[in-house]
């Protein structure tokens, strides 16, 4: 089983208290869940592939003004904006 250290300060990153002000726990959802992801598969190189597998795997609704792909990429566009994710090429 492969693991990953996570702060137990997490919350106290001005960067996560961003991210939850703007997304709520959705937002932290993500960002955890793409972090295990990372540790699975050692980096993203595109973040289309991953979107689908972020909306099955936390099961996320869109609302009426959202689909949940267009949540999700929002989302992952604030991570690698903010710095909390960094995009590979």
């Amino acid at each position: 089983m492969q693991w990953f250290k996570h702060d137990s300060d997490a919350m106290s990153d001005p960067r996560i208290k961003k991210l939850i002000i703007r997304f709520g726990a959705t937002g932290y959802a993500i960002y955890f869940h793409c972090l295990e992801l990372l540790t699975v598969s050692g980096n993203i190189k595109n973040t289309e592939t991953l979107i689908p597998v972020i909306i099955e795997n936390l099961y996320i609704k869109g609302t009426q003004e959202k689909s949940a792909r267009e949540i999700v990429k929002e989302i992952l566009a604030y991570l690698i904006g903010s710095g909390l994710l960094e995009a590979t090429r």
